[in-house]
This record gives structure tokens, C-alpha cells and sequence, in this order.
């Protein structure tokens, strides 16, 4: 299984022991949520440059608001957060260009 290519190994240990789920969603060669299919999903909440379109407890995936004109790493930017309970924090696994919206 390949994650994020910049994730530490240890992220990625957590990833697959804890939430397969997140692993297959941050799997390259079974795909990643896009901007379009977030942008479907209604959302949860909104924070101060992102909507949360996904919110399972342990996992949650925001979809930006914001572009690279805003000084966004990327267009749609898709942020993949996992819960871990021994550290009580939320932790970005991947970031990434979700794609064009239509």
C-alpha cells in the first residue's frame, strides 16, 4: 500500500493499523476523494478556509474554499485528518489537489 509519499513511516503505521479506511482512501492506486465528489457532499461545518465534507469520529476530510491565489499550496486543496486518541489531536495525513471543480 502506498500513502502520501511525504508522510513519515510512523503516520503511515498508524494509518493502516487504526483507520484501513483512511489508508485506502490515501492508497494512490485506488484513488483519493476529489474536489468534485467532496463538493456534492453537503457540509458538516465550516471552518475558517475549509468545509468539513466528512466527519466519521477518527477521520475527517475538508475540501478549501480557498485557491493559489489566496496562498493556498494548491487549487481545492483536500485535507485527510486522523484522531488519535493516546495523543488527543488531530493529525493531517495528506494533503493534496483535489482536482477541478465543474
Amino acid at each position: 500500500m502506498r500513502i502520501g509519499k511525504y508522510m513519515s513511516e510512523d503516520s503511515r503505521r498508524i494509518v493502516r493499523e487504526v483507520m484501513p479506511l483512511a489508508g485506502a482512501v490515501l492508497d494512490m492506486r485506488q484513488g483519493r476523494y476529489t474536489a468534485q465528489a467532496l463538493s456534492k457532499l453537503p457540509t458538516l461545518s465550516k471552518g475558517q478556509s475549509c468545509d468539513l465534507k466528512i466527519d466519521t469520529g477518527s477521520c475527517r476530510v475538508w475540501l478549501s474554499r480557498c485557491s493559489t491565489l489566496d496562498g493556498m499550496p494548491f487549487d481545492n486543496m483536500v485535507t485527510v485528518e486522523m484522531f488519535l486518541p493516546g495523543d488527543e489531536k488531530w493529525r493531517t495525513l495528506d494533503t493534496y489537489e483535489g482536482g477541478v471543480i465543474e
